[in-house]
């Protein structure tokens, strides 16, 4: 009864509607516009063409190179990076300029380097010298941000124009270089660009840090290092590389620094908290690279496996071209897939459909390859393998969970910068048990590690032997007993409470000296 009155109800009202005439829905006008051209006016009073960004509330920033814009009316910041130069185009200085101002027409605004102060820094460490000083504002607020409004110069030839508001945020650096170290003093301040732009840096208030660039596992050599500031506003400062199998110690301001490399087909980064007065130890390319960052999961009915890295830098979330992999699937001793998969050629999709709860194995063997290059001969880590094995059911939901699974990080200790060991040393691995995690995956179920066994092999997997281990939870430790000449390869099996286990070989983790 209820439907039916509601169904004549409708249909009365629809018919009371037929006579009636609507006016057009309304469209939102476009917003009103100005045309702005932006000048820079140098610190002799000379106009110049400038690389200028536009902020407002409600569109993304807009980028002038010294032509004539469309700029929506209202509030905006617009900044530049304003340069003075000499009667043969010399850079003389670089003024950071941002103003606020208010759009209501169509004009050209100047952008005058004349207020500028000198930035200037200090350091306390007799005999460095400053080889380059950088200055940012970045804009927030109610305004939609963007990259933030840079200028960089040589020491001494650094100005900001002040403007004081709590929309913009200043950040600074400025590298030095001593006799056995580089220094990187960075920092930021709220409130607008200060009128007084005056750093010193000093030692008691910085960190060490030793940077290592170790030879053995790269391909083709490092091209370059930087340390970035995880500040709103942080600055960055490149890190001195020599060369494969080389170091660099720098001092840097306390903080949060995100560490970064650069290599042929590959990049490298790391987050460090450093405490003023301590020391710290970063490497790129330390051994023993293997399959630490990318595990299987259930979606549905389906099993997946997406391997982007599985020969890869235990010490940093790496990206590193490239290897061929094979890849099996195994359930009561059927193989249900198999499929050799290439990194060159497209991202890996691995995924096979179950339609009941069982005890899967998946086994996986990646070899390196780098297209358009030669492997050296001697190449740490060219080739692992794992065997999982779990028991995965069919979900309900869509999400992607990990299946209980680990991998093995062995970080061989006292290595020198070729990832070799001394001849006959005793090389103690510190070992880590990994359990899955992942952005936008469900994690498993834990399960307590029940037991750890490790092998090696110092004839590149022909024989293994055991050796003790110690630890427990997700820390283990052992000891090899290195031979005279060589390579070692690693092997681990690590099974947990629910019967689930892992097993890894690394071939050829590190080598002994010669």
């Amino acid at each position: 009864m209820k439907v039916a009155s509601r169904v004549g109800t409708l249909a009365a009202l629809a018919l009371g509607l037929a006579g009636l005439t609507f006016p057009a829905a309304s469209v939102a006008a476009p917003a009103a516009t100005a045309r702005i051209h932006v000048t820079g006016i140098e610190r002799d009073g000379q106009k110049t063409a400038v690389e200028a960004a536009i902020y407002g509330t409600d569109y993304i920033p807009i980028y002038t190179s010294g032509k004539t814009v469309s700029v929506p009316l209202g509030s905006a910041w617009i900044g530049a990076a304003v340069l003075t130069t000499g009667p043969d185009d010399t850079i003389l200085s670089t003024t950071l300029v941002v103003r606020r101002v208010d759009i209501t027409h169509s004009e050209t605004i100047d952008l005058d380097a004349r207020d500028g102060k000198l930035v200037t820094f200090s350091l306390d460490v007799p005999g460095a010298t400053d080889t380059g000083d950088n200055v940012q504002a970045c804009v927030g607020g109610n305004f939609v941000p963007g990259a933030p409004i840079g200028a960089g110069s040589a020491a001494g030839t650094l100005y900001a124009a002040p403007v004081r508001s709590s929309d913009l945020t200043f950040g600074y650096a400025s590298t030095w270089q001593g006799a056995t170290a580089s220094y990187l003093i960075g920092g930021q301040s709220s409130g607008g660009i200060p009128s007084a732009p005056v750093y010193h840096g000093r030692l008691s208030q910085m960190a060490q840090v030793q940077v290592s660039f170790d030879a053995g596992e790269v391909v083709g050599g490092y091209e370059d290092a930087s340390l970035q500031s995880t500040d709103s506003c942080g600055l960055s400062g490149a890190v001195p590389v020599a060369g494969s199998g080389s170091s660099s110690t720098e001092y840097v301001s306390a903080g949060t620094w995100t560490a970064a490399a650069d290599a042929y087909r590959a990049g490298w980064q790391s987050t460090h908290r450093f405490l003023a007065g301590h020391s710290y130890a970063i490497a790129f390319g330390a051994a023993a690279w293997g399959p630490y960052q990318d595990f299987p999961s259930v979606q549905a009915d389906s099993i997946d496996f997406f391997p982007e890295g599985p020969i890869s830098d235990p010490d940093q979330v790496s990206s590193t071209c490239c290897d061929i992999s094979t890849i099996r699937l195994y359930s009561g001793g059927r193989l249900l897939k198999k499929a050799v998969l290439s990194q060159w050629r497209a991202t890996r999709t691995f995924q096979v459909r179950i339609a009941r709860a069982a005890w899967y194995t998946m086994d996986i063997s990646a070899q390196r390859r780098v297209p358009g290059m030669t492997l050296p001969a001697g190449l740490l880590s060219a080739r692992d393998s794992l065997a999982w094995r779990f028991r995965a059911a069919p979900t309900s939901g869509l999400d992607f969970l990990l299946v209980p699974v680990t991998a093995m990080r062995f970080v061989p200790q006292g290595l020198n910068l070729e990832n070799q060991a001394l001849p006959g040393a005793a090389t103690v691995i510190h070992m880590q048990v990994i359990e899955p995690r992942a952005l936008g995956f469900v994690s498993p179920p834990r399960h307590a590690v029940r037991s750890v066994r490790v092998w090696v092999s110092f004839n590149d997997g022909k024989t293994w032997q055991a050796i003790a281990v110690t630890g427990h939870g997700s820390a283990w430790k052992a000891t090899v007993d290195d031979p005279a000449s060589g390579f070692i390869s690693l092997r681990s099996t690590v099974t947990d409470s629910a019967g689930d286990s892992t097993t890894e070989t690394i071939y050829q983790a590190y080598a002994i000296a010669s």
